[in-house]
């Protein structure tokens, strides 16, 4: 079965009402140039917009789905799937599922998909469909790197954060000018790595403990557990965009802004409390001082969505950062 075949890298993708963005995502994946085999799992969640057309299309237009020897089409009250290999790009393989009812709302998991076809992979890769990788070589030079230094867990790149209508001016994600190790204390104090950048050995989700499936923080979780299984390496090859949309309600971030002010926050602090216990107070000094800050923030968001005046004179440090945003 086409499900049992080996491929040295996988890339996930989780999309939800992508239609505008969702062939920049495919088409970076399918630009990649690599000496292996890549599967792409591509899960939509039921969207509203029209996505599951796009990719359907794309589908049609990009890959060969008269090989018989290769395609598989499935259905289930799930799903419906579409393996297939790319008409040019023999090393780039898709296996899309367009869900046949919202998942994330039900709160079921889409691990199951994954695990299907990537329970073989070494290395997992990750790009939401708002994102999208720019860099053919994105995936061979990081997989390159982590297979010839076992001492290393996880590698990413630096980005370019891009603002939906040139909101804003676009920027780039980090401030690393140069390939080098990461830090424990850049690792707790920076969001220090675009998701898309990330390609990491597939023992780290094996590894993840189970106070792990509480925290909605995805990429922060795996930065922080992959640190404690081997090193983290950083190169400053821009590799991805990452898209920042003002307004776009369908964002996690944004799905997850609706539920209070400052919970992206909280859930990062209860992350670093949680992984603090986790490596037994190995970095409690970094951690400890991290959350205060944190609390501050929270406190200051909580003042700004009451009244904004006072939170301004409450907290002049947030505030001076509040305003830099705009």
């Amino acid at each position: 079965m086409m499900d049992e075949q080996y491929f040295l890298t996988g890339v996930r993708c989780k999309t939800f009402n992508h239609a505008p963005y969702i062939q920049e995502t495919l088409s970076g994946f399918c630009m990649q140039e690599t000496k292996f085999p890549f599967l792409c799992v591509i899960i939509d969640d039921k969207s509203t917009d029209g996505e599951q057309v796009v990719i359907g299309q794309y589908l049609e237009a990009h890959f060969d789905l008269d090989d018989n020897n290769i395609v598989l089409n499935e259905e289930t009250d799930d799903y419906v799937l579409t393996f297939a290999r790319h008409r040019t790009n023999r090393n780039c393989f898709f296996a899309v599922y367009y869900l046949k009812y919202n998942h994330y709302s039900i709160k079921k998991s889409k691990e199951s998909y994954f695990d299907r076809w990537l329970h073989q992979s070494k290395y997992l890769a990750a790009c939401e469909g708002d994102d999208y990788w720019i860099c053919p070589q994105k995936l061979q030079i990081q997989v390159d790197f982590l297979e010839n230094h076992n001492d290393y867990s996880l590698c990413g790149t630096n980005g370019i954060i891009f603002w939906d209508n040139l909101t804003k001016a676009p920027s780039y994600f980090n401030t690393i000018i140069q390939d080098r190790t990461i830090n424990i204390d850049e690792i707790i104090n920076k969001w220090i790595f675009p998701t898309a950048s990330l390609v990491y050995r597939k023992t780290i989700i094996q590894s993840y403990p189970s106070w792990t499936k509480k925290i909605f923080m995805g990429d922060q979780t795996l930065i922080l557990i992959a640190s404690q299984l081997g090193k983290i390496y950083a190169m400053k090859t821009i590799t991805c965009f990452y898209r920042k949309s003002i307004g776009n309600k369908d964002s996690v971030s944004s799905r997850l802004k609706e539920k209070e002010p400052g919970f992206i926050i909280q859930q990062l602090i209860l992350l670093l409390k949680e992984f603090d216990k986790w490596t037994n107070h190995k970095h409690q000094q970094l951690i400890s001082t991290r959350i205060k800050y944190l609390q501050k923030k929270v406190s200051f968001l909580n003042a700004h969505h009451s009244c904004k005046y006072l939170a301004y004179m409450r907290y002049p440090i947030f505030s001076i950062k509040e305003r830099m945003k705009h």
